[in-house]
């Protein structure tokens, strides 16, 4: 799931939606995530600011999309006992945590959250209550 706003107009390029996951990314792992920004992003994936903010509302929900929704929107494990469902489920989490773009922005992402109640709403709205 994104957060992306209701889209008015033409239909959104799924290339271009790709491009700017791609570069947040990429400029996680080169700057880290406080070195990060959505100007940067945008530049790098070749693209507007306001083409990122069509589809997030800032740098935290775009880089939670880019590194961390894999698992959630991936399909659900079926190894036929719960117990292997679960364990298959929780090795994929330990994976996208600790990839490297993942340990990059974890630790800033967290403070972002902590500090902003409002954004630690949209994410459980936008990302972990559909999963």
């Amino acid at each position: 799931m994104t957060t992306s706003r209701a889209p008015s107009g033409r239909p959104r390029d799924r290339r271009t939606h790709e491009a700017i996951l791609r570069a947040a990314e990429e400029l996680i792992m080169e700057v880290g995530y406080a070195g990060t920004s959505v100007s940067g992003i945008a530049s790098r994936a070749g693209v507007g600011k306001d083409a990122v903010y069509r589809r997030w509302q800032g740098k935290p929900e775009l880089v939670y999309e880019a590194l961390f929704s894999s698992v959630d929107t991936g399909p659900v494990p079926d190894t036929g006992t719960l117990a292997g469902d679960l364990t298959e489920l929780t090795q994929a989490l330990v994976d996208e945590f600790a990839a490297p773009a993942g340990a990059a922005a974890l630790p800033g992402l967290l403070a972002d959250f902590a500090a902003d109640p409002a954004l630690r709403a949209r994410l459980r709205s936008g990302f972990l209550a559909p999963a």
